[in-house]
């Protein structure tokens, strides 16, 4: 096919690429990391199938453990940050003979248009907050990793923390990113003090932000960036994943002010029938009144007066 290259590790043209649109950067996605990507599949006669795009919502995969068909992990390995390339994929590096019923048949070549948006290296951090990453350089051999107390050679760097090395295969190379986010955050601010327009300054500030939990600010960031270059799909997508989050905040804060505003009205109405607790009954006590005076015997007044309006013994007046 014109402009595709062969990039099937056999050369047996069971993954053919052709770049679409350059992308940036030396960096290609290693094995084990999380790739984001924006994609189309369909029939060689041109018939979609399926596409991130028309969900408007980017897909995450982890490169090279095989969660995805074989020709994109091959493919996607290629590829750079913000480049766009199709691949044609032969069945045996697809879905092979079965197909995936009932939306791809047996023996069925596919053609993919994908994006690759970004990617972050394995999270190796207790919280899972991408405090460290792995990138890796080298693939290491078999499946044994050090356990506690075995003695590992490595750089003093990694040896400040155990857990990096526990997870490293034999005689492999890999890169750690322990994440600093502040110190991003105030570096790229220093570069955009020098240049007001530095793209790659607002996106990395961007990045810190938003892994500061500033999705509000990096945002501002990002939005910066596309004035300076609206063409910049990777920034597009971090402002879209921004504004999910800032809405997802949104959210949740309503469910607490509502949850708060009816614990108080329940508080307000518990209170309310507390103090008419503590209140009298006056209208359970009339009746009673001068109870006394009425059961005693008429004075000497009452005597010579007998037209005053005495109580009857129900507490109401009668005319005497």
């Amino acid at each position: 096919m014109d402009n595709f290259v062969d990039i099937s590790p056999n050369k047996d043209a069971g993954v053919l690429k052709r770049v679409v649109k350059e992308g940036f950067g030396d960096e290609s996605p290693p094995k084990g990391s999380k790739v984001e990507v924006h994609y189309t599949g369909t029939f060689l006669d041109g018939t979609q199938f399926d596409s991130s795009r028309d969900r408007k919502e980017t897909f995450l995969f982890d490169l090279g453990k095989g969660n995805v068909i074989k020709a994109w992990d091959i493919g996607i390995a290629t590829m750079k940050r913000g480049e766009r390339a199709i691949l044609t994929c032969s069945p045996a590096y697809a879905y092979g003979i079965m197909g995936s019923p009932p939306t791809i048949p047996p023996n069925t070549t596919l053609r993919f248009d994908i994006e690759v948006i970004n990617w972050r290296g394995e999270d190796l951090s207790p919280e899972c907050d991408g405090g460290i990453e792995r990138l890796q350089i080298i693939p290491g051999e078999g499946y044994a990793t050090p356990n506690d107390g075995a003695l590992v050679e490595d750089s003093p760097e990694a040896e400040r923390n155990s857990l990096l090395l526990a997870s490293y295969l034999n005689i492999s190379l890999c890169q750690l990113k322990l994440g600093d986010y502040p110190k991003a955050r105030d570096a790229a601010t220093s570069a955009l003090d020098i240049d007001p327009n530095n793209e790659k300054a607002f996106y990395r500030r961007g990045q810190a932000l938003l892994n500061l939990k500033e999705p509000d600010l990096a945002s501002k960031d990002f939005m910066r960036c596309l004035e300076i270059n609206p063409d910049n799909t990777v920034v597009k997508c971090k402002l879209d994943f921004c504004k999910k989050i800032i809405r997802k905040q949104l959210y949740e804060e309503k469910k607490i002010y509502a949850n708060m505003f009816d614990k108080f009205a329940k508080m307000d109405t518990e209170r309310e029938a507390f103090e008419r607790t503590r209140q009298p009954n006056v209208m359970s006590s009339v009746g009673e009144w001068g109870q006394e005076d009425r059961e005693r015997e008429p004075g000497e007044f009452e005597k010579e007066n007998p037209d005053i309006l005495l109580l009857n013994k129900t507490g109401e007046f009668k005319d005497m």
